[in-house]
């Protein structure tokens, strides 16, 4: 069980006095020039931003662990790389890499420092995560290879522990002719309480991988029924090719029940809380990197806020289940990057204010936005250029 406890925004002494709503900005606080330190508490929701500060030591890469409703960090830490995809596990922040086979944990109790390790030799593949502490992987090992390596984790304060481990041999292959996807991306359908912010159920998984080696591979979409969510024990309840989508892999994990998925081009998007593995349908949306994931929002069903490239400007934007066209929110007025994540009943959108020198979080509840600066221990120069993929919270 996870002892996460989400507050919702009218709880937010902080907000209320900045009195921000709509995509207004309030007082600038990064920096760290005021007492903008707190202790850090297992029980609070944080908006995790990465980022980067030539005034910082070392690597100068940070992670804050943001408190929305106090307007305070809790947290403030050096990691060695720029980019990956972040996982909260109650006292310990997981960053594994976007192509290779590293991860680094942070643990409270350790004061957040760095540890290093791996998966194993050959991973290159997605994660997600299906309980409180336990994270399920998919990968192939060696090149051609149609086998896929399912391992489920145990994540603690010492690490990462190999649990259970499976394979499957029908959902996709280890592409290496042709580089756009040449890893699979995995999402999950995820129940979270709107209130708490804690995750109450999670049994399936959506993902999409190459179909197999050749240079002009297409996507093969497939579906995982997760009966376990300790042991990771599955089954694939669906799998299909699509001809059609020759570009890498996008999926992103929705927190009420809702799946979305995307080629690199944007063109044939898939939003869905089925179990099925066929179908292209919504809008086109173009994200900014590639393998930039898309983020649900609690309480309304269907409707992903996600980054999107429009020409060459940069939007927050929903992807909606059955509909057209995205909904553009904000513009994000740099390119420096850009960050969403899981709020309750809603989501974090992060974007750096070049303008102002700081990260700017917008905070969705239910159909509002409310708009701050974050605190941060250094003065932020970037949001460290899109390398950030995926932050999962729940």
């Amino acid at each position: 069980m996870s002892f996460l406890i989400y507050p919702t925004i009218k709880e937010s002494p902080y907000l209320s006095i900045l009195g921000m709503g709509g995509g207004g900005t309030g007082t600038a606080l990064g920096g760290g020039a005021l007492n903008l330190k707190e202790d850090y508490n297992t029980n609070t929701y944080y908006v995790i931003i990465p980022y980067y500060s030539s005034s910082a030591p070392g690597s100068r890469n940070r992670i804050a662990l943001f408190n929305p409703t106090t307007g305070k960090y809790a947290a403030d830490f050096e990691t060695s790389t720029s980019s990956g995809k972040i996982y909260r596990f109650g006292d310990t922040i997981l960053i594994t890499s976007n192509n290779s086979n590293w991860f680094k944990t942070f643990n409270y109790g350790n004061n957040w420092s760095e540890s290093s390790s791996s998966f194993y030799s050959g991973y290159i593949g997605d994660e997600v995560k299906i309980s409180s502490n336990t994270l399920f992987t998919v990968s192939w090992q060696s090149s051609g290879s149609s086998t896929a390596n399912i391992r489920v984790f145990s994540v603690g304060s010492s690490g990462l522990t190999n649990t259970h481990n499976y394979t499957q041999t029908n959902i996709g292959v280890r592409n290496s002719s042709y580089g756009m996807i040449d890893n699979p991306k995995i999402g999950a359908q995820a129940n979270v309480n709107s209130s708490t912010g804690i995750l109450s159920s999670l049994t399936t998984i959506h993902g999409k991988a190459p179909h197999d080696n050749s240079y002009n591979a297409h996507e093969r979409r497939f579906v995982l029924s997760i009966s376990n969510n300790t042991t990771g024990q599955h089954s694939v309840s669906a799998q299909q090719s699509n001809s059609g989508n020759y570009s890498r892999p996008i999926a992103g994990t929705g927190w009420d029940g809702y799946c979305y998925t995307s080629g690199m081009d944007g063109a044939r998007t898939y939003v869905t809380n089925g179990g099925s593995a066929s179908g292209w349908s919504g809008p086109s949306v173009i994200p900014p990197v590639n393998g930039f994931h898309g983020v649900g929002t609690l309480g309304t069903s269907g409707r992903f806020l996600t980054v999107a490239l429009i020409g060459s400007t940069h939007y927050f934007s929903y992807v909606n289940a059955g509909v057209s066209y995205p909904s553009h929110q904000f513009g994000i007025p740099t390119t420096t990057g850009a960050t969403v994540q899981q709020y309750p009943n809603g989501a974090a959108a992060c974007d750096y204010d070049s303008a102002e020198g700081n990260i700017r979080v917008r905070i969705l509840n239910g159909s509002s936005w409310t708009s701050m600066y974050a605190a941060t221990e250094y003065p932020p120069d970037n949001m460290l250029n899109y390398g950030y993929r995926k932050i999962i919270t729940y």
